[in-house]
């Protein structure tokens, strides 16, 4: 399972619904270990989930043939250029050289995340960057107790 999960709450409420894994993708990325920048990883542990929407103009800009199928969507923390470039995603589908050239710049000039972050909904959980030791431990520490507590609900 995956999207919106990064606690073990959301683990739990997964493995009952029977998922054999989970995949928590910002959770890792707020982590200490994580290669992303400090501004990528402060936006993620600041910012609430409403802040990060679905993008349909970087399937445009560069074509994913593994999520055209599904339609999924890259969720992008709000900015300028992330809301110009989604109004105007019918003309990246038909030229996409001026986001990629303003991209292009923006990394060239080291200042790629005051345009582009990538996260998920599950950022509107996440409050600290820690070490993935840390987090794996409270991950598991917050399974087994939400696990153990659905236990002992009855129907």
């Amino acid at each position: 399972a995956a999207g919106g999960i990064a606690d073990g709450r959301g683990i739990a409420a997964a493995v009952t619904l029977g998922a054999a894994g989970v995949n928590l993708g910002s959770r890792f990325l707020a982590s200490a270990e994580s290669p992303v920048g400090e501004r990528w990883k402060k936006a993620l542990v600041t910012r609430p989930s409403e802040d990060w929407i679905q993008a349909s103009f970087i399937n445009a800009m560069n074509p994913n043939p593994g999520t055209l199928g599904y339609r999924t969507r890259l969720r992008l923390l709000r900015t300028e250029f992330v809301d110009r470039w989604e109004a105007r995603t019918g003309d990246v589908e038909i030229d996409p050289g001026p986001v990629l050239a303003e991209l292009s710049d923006a990394v060239a000039a080291g200042d790629r995340e005051a345009l582009l972050v990538v996260g998920g909904q599950s950022a509107g959980l996440l409050r600290s960057v820690e070490p993935a030791s840390a987090i794996v431990r409270a991950l598991v520490a917050e399974t087994r107790e939400a696990l153990a507590e659905g236990a002992q609900f009855e129907i």
